[in-house]
């Protein structure tokens, strides 16, 4: 599974986990959401707990040709 974005909305934090929002209480892959924090998603699948981290975004500069 991937963590794509973690944002706010009405309150309450959502993620998005291969390209599905989710929050506390749903499930994406048969894994159940049960934390959102900032920069970390934590769920249970299959009995075992797990946790996926937001990383941050590595810009690199643009190559300008002279």
């Amino acid at each position: 599974m991937q963590l794509q974005a973690i944002f706010s909305a009405d309150g309450k934090r959502k993620a998005v986990i291969n390209g599905q929002t989710v929050k506390v209480g749903e499930s994406v892959n048969q894994a159940k959401i049960v934390a959102i924090d900032s920069g970390r998603v934590r769920f249970i699948k299959n009995g075992e707990r797990g946790e996926l981290v937001l990383l941050p975004t590595v810009l690199q500069p643009a190559k300008v040709e002279e």
